[in-house]
């Protein structure tokens, strides 16, 4: 989902509802680079991923959400694995019922 058709989620989800706006590792993922001409570049990927964390940051502190994450994938020695842990990135809608 990107960040318009999460917008629009915003707008007309009803009260209660949950949308899961990102899986993965939320901060590893906004920060992910490639090589471009032999300088790195923020991917695509991460700047719409920015664009989605943004908005629910917005919308929490606006009051119209409440954002959760649940543990997907995750390693007890989480400081000499070699993959991130890996969460999913919950946003449930407030309101009035």
């Amino acid at each position: 989902m990107n960040a318009d058709k999460l917008q629009q989620w915003l707008e007309t989800a009803p009260f209660n509802e949950e949308q899961i706006y990102h899986r993965g590792h939320l901060v590893e993922d906004r920060h992910e680079v490639e090589k471009v001409e032999g300088r790195h570049v923020t991917t695509k990927k991460a700047l719409e991923l920015n664009k989605k964390a943004n908005l629910m940051m917005a919308a929490s502190n606006h009051g119209q959400v409440a954002l959760f994450q649940r543990v997907i994938k995750h390693s007890p020695e989480t400081k000499l694995a070699k993959e991130p842990p890996v969460y999913e990135y919950i946003a449930v809608k407030l309101g009035r019922k």
